[in-house]
């Protein structure tokens, strides 16, 4: 490695290490030096990749011939108007942005997030209770009538939940107004959502971020360590 191969190493190294400074010391001086640097080089590696990408996106196609990228660089450059006192201009824009982007994203939602976990859920309860059989999970063999139970619970979970956030006055009423024959329903909903966070808390905490901590040691430390003992570059 060269001069300026060794300086990025060991910058990266200790950069590293101040920002885990604040798990032991808490906001210090060696933390906010080491985010400062992170924001800075991750806003100039966007500024530099937003220009790249305009200019093979737009710029290089409109010279080319193609006129109709005009339109869309107008509105996209509209929304640089909020800085000045024409910045009513940016709301045609950000209007042409979000419908765009809602037609284009409902259908997908509504089949990715809605459609496919009624049809899951219909099949794997109508296929454990019409053709029930069993299954090996982790070498453990787990019996038929406990892979019903489960799609049971499974769909009593779906419709509550789907009921729970369904803010409709008709439908939402009798499950939320106080003394209601259905006010059960709201509750048991808000059981099975806390079950869903404290699911989701566990996995992040015991896994993400023992992923997280075991890819800072090879990024920083074991990176480091080849490149010190090797003297081949990382970067």
């Amino acid at each position: 490695m060269d001069t300026f191969q060794w300086i990025l190493t060991f910058t990266a190294f200790f950069l590293g290490i101040f920002l885990w400074s604040y798990c032991i010391a808490g906001d210090n001086y060696l933390f906010a030096t080491a985010e400062s640097c992170l924001l800075a080089g991750n806003a100039a590696n966007s500024t530099f990749a937003l220009l790249r990408n305009l200019q093979s996106s737009t710029i290089t196609p409109m010279l080319a011939g193609n006129i109709a990228l005009i339109l869309g660089l107008v509105f996209g450059l509209t929304a640089f108007t909020r800085l000045t006192r024409f910045r009513w201009a940016a709301r045609y824009g950000t209007a042409v942005l979000s419908g765009a982007g809602i037609g284009a994203l409902f259908g997908l939602n509504v089949r990715s997030q809605i459609l496919s976990g009624v049809i899951d859920t219909i099949s794997g309860l109508a296929g454990s209770i019409v053709t029930p059989a069993s299954k090996t999970i982790g070498g453990y063999v787990i019996p038929p009538e406990a892979i019903a139970v489960s799609w049971v619970i499974t769909a009593t979970m779906f419709i509550v939940l789907i009921l729970t956030f369904s803010y409709s006055k008709l439908v939402a009423g009798p499950l939320f107004n106080a003394g209601s024959r259905l006010a059960w329903v709201s509750k048991l909903g808000r059981y099975f959502i806390m079950v869903m966070l404290g699911y989701i808390s566990c996995q992040t905490l015991m896994g993400d971020s023992l992923d997280s901590l075991i890819t800072w040691i090879q990024s920083i430390i074991v990176r480091t360590y080849m490149a010190v003992t090797t003297g081949i570059s990382p970067f």
